[in-house]
């Protein structure tokens, strides 16, 4: 949930929540409504790449059950980082900022477990 969190704060420009002196429970519920709110935060131009708006989804799901399992299985597949960045490539817009998001995450794994670590 925290690369998604990052991810949605990336794309909106903006922290999620200004405020320093939110609770816990108050966190928490907003990151439960999140998945739901993506089409009310985001920009039109970042809602038109349905890729994206259903990976960022899946990165914010509050069941862990429903999230990516590991940073391979981030990566690949249909609801995988790599098809945004093949649709980036084909449409001619990839930058070196989406490249730049793979190294990221690549440097985020263990590559014991394949899986992310956090506080990395």
């Amino acid at each position: 949930m925290v690369v998604g969190l990052v991810g949605l704060e990336m794309l909106l420009g903006e922290r999620i929540t200004t405020s320093a002196d939110a609770t816990e429970k108050e966190l928490l519920k907003i990151k439960m409504e999140l998945p739901n709110r993506i089409n009310d935060l985001l920009p039109r131009h970042v809602l038109e790449n349905e890729y994206l708006v259903s990976i960022l989804k899946r990165f914010l799901d509050p069941d862990p059950e429903k999230r990516h399992s590991s940073a391979k299985d981030t990566d690949v597949g249909t609801e995988g980082l790599g098809a945004v960045d093949k649709q980036l490539v084909q449409e001619g817009v990839d930058t070196e900022h989406a490249r730049n998001i793979s190294d990221y995450l690549s440097k985020l794994v263990d590559p014991m477990t394949d899986r992310i670590v956090y506080g990395a």
